[in-house]
């Protein structure tokens, strides 16, 4: 079996798209959806959700291989949205040829591209950072095979217009309600929400269409192990 983890429900898409996922209940509070001989968890922001949904799928169904995948803040000048990234702690087997390779820095929230360039300068190997790569990697047993694959959702040197980190819900899901509520005081944010969002789009296609190429070669390698 196939496991897929993602941190968001719009990252949870291009699985879904790719692997033509349904919803099959929940586990502990998290959504679990499943498809041909794959299941996909989204465990909210975070790399403790992130890996305390790894372990908890991998105690109830044992996969084979486990895959990550998400957004991550670009740290290349190099890299624009929509860029793949494969980690280079990745089963080797695994990484395929559609992107770069690297590994993946851990970091917060990164809100303004001065705060990017800070970070991106204490990390100069690393292309790309985010919040829950190193905790998937380190919840994944060592027999397990495993692969992270993140796409730039926004680039070093671009300014969010929000602090998303202060818009979460208690499940770690970015709080709509209060984002549009901050916007109804401030709208001049909602051009820039809007790029966001388009930006956002990007990122899940690129992550789709890569998924999408390898899926049927995931599925022949791991036939055994379909549902």
């Amino acid at each position: 079996m196939i496991a897929f983890f993602s941190a968001l429900k719009e990252e949870r898409e291009a699985v879904r798209r790719s692997w033509s996922l349904k919803p099959a209940g929940s586990m502990k509070g998290l959504e679990l959806e499943m498809g041909d001989g794959c299941l996909h968890v989204c465990s909210g922001m975070g790399g403790e959700r992130m890996g305390s949904a790894v372990e908890l799928v991998q105690k109830t169904f044992n996969p084979q291989v486990f895959i990550l995948v998400g957004f991550s803040v670009g740290l290349d000048p190099a890299l624009r949205v929509g860029d793949l990234v494969y980690d280079e702690r990745s089963t080797r087997t695994l990484i395929g040829r559609g992107g770069f390779v690297g590994r993946v820095a851990t970091c917060g929230y990164l809100i303004t591209a001065s705060q990017k360039r800070t970070f991106a300068e204490k990390y100069p190997a690393s292309p790309v950072a985010d919040l829950e790569t190193e905790a998937f990697l380190e919840a994944v047993s060592p027999s397990a095979e495993r692969l992270v694959l993140r796409v730039v959702s926004d680039s070093v040197d671009s300014d969010l217009p929000l602090n998303f980190g202060e818009f979460v819900t208690e499940k770690g899901f970015p709080d709509v309600k209060a984002i549009g509520l901050k916007v109804a005081t401030r709208p001049h944010l909602l051009p820039k929400l809007l790029k966001v969002g388009r930006e956002a789009g990007v990122a899940v296609q690129a992550l789709a269409g890569e998924l999408e190429k390898h899926r049927e070669e995931l599925r022949a390698r791991y036939q055994w192990a379909v549902l």
